[in-house]
This record gives C-alpha cells, sequence and structure tokens, in this order.
C-alpha cells in the first residue's frame, strides 16, 4: 500500500495522542519518506559495488590496452624517425662533400674561362690579321 503524506499526519496525530508530540516527531523521523520496496538493503548494495567494481576492471583493462596500443605506435614513430634522422646525416654529409667539390673546382672553372677567352681572343686576332694581310 502506498503511503501518502495525508496518511503520514494521521499516523503523527494518532501517536502524538497516544505517546506525546516528542515521541510522535521521534518514530516519524525513524520512518522512510519512501516505500520500503524503494529502500536500498546492503544486499542492493553488494551488488551495486560489484557491478561497479567489474566494470572498474573492465575499464582497467580497455584502458590498458588502448595505452599499449599508443605506447606500440609511438615506439614505431621514434624508429621511422631515427631512420630518418640517419638519412638527414648521410645527405648532409653528402651536400657536404658536393660543396667541398664544387668549391674545389670553381678556381678550375675561372682558369679554364680565362684561358678559353684568351685563346678565342687569339683566334679572333689571328683571323683578323690573316683576313686583313
Amino acid at each position: 500500500m502506498t503511503v501518502t503524506e495525508p496518511r503520514r499526519r494521521r499516523l503523527h496525530m494518532s501517536l502524538a495522542s497516544e505517546l506525546g508530540e516528542a515521541e510522535a516527531d521521534t518514530i516519524m523521523e525513524l520512518l522512510p519518506t519512501v516505500e520500503w520496496s524503494e529502500i536500498a538493503t546492503k544486499h542492493d548494495l553488494e551488488l551495486v559495488r560489484v557491478d561497479v567494481k567489474s566494470e572498474l576492471i573492465a575499464f582497467r583493462v580497455e584502458t590498458g590496452d588502448r595505452f599499449s596500443r599508443i605506447e606500440s605506435r609511438m615506439a614505431g614513430f621514434e624508429s621511422r624517425m631515427a631512420g630518418f634522422e640517419e638519412r638527414m646525416a648521410g645527405f648532409e654529409a653528402r651536400m657536404a662533400a658536393f660543396e667541398e667539390r664544387l668549391n674545389s673546382l670553381i678556381p678550375k672553372l675561372i682558369i679554364t674561362t680565362i684561358s678559353v677567352s684568351t685563346a678565342m681572343a687569339g683566334l679572333i686576332f689571328a683571323a683578323v690579321k690573316l683576313g686583313g694581310a
């Protein structure tokens, strides 16, 4: 049966007339304001505790798995970065060797250009001399 507020007031008035106002107040404070079927028992709380613990364990396992996958991916990324760094170091070494070789060829290129220019000037001069002779 549902306990309504009017029924609670009637009960309080009956108790007050039989036991006194203070005692009636004490008894009414001890009675739940909801139906007994809605009050959780220790067994109910234990079932909830077991469910929550089980969900927490599952969450920990899932979180651990996710972190393991992230760590694995990070390790792969670090490995690829190390390979990239090695390739970059090799590229930098080749670029330095190329720059050194290019720097060593510049004086030869200048001498060759001057020599070719001088030879061309000499040929032009000779052609002009021979053509005008």
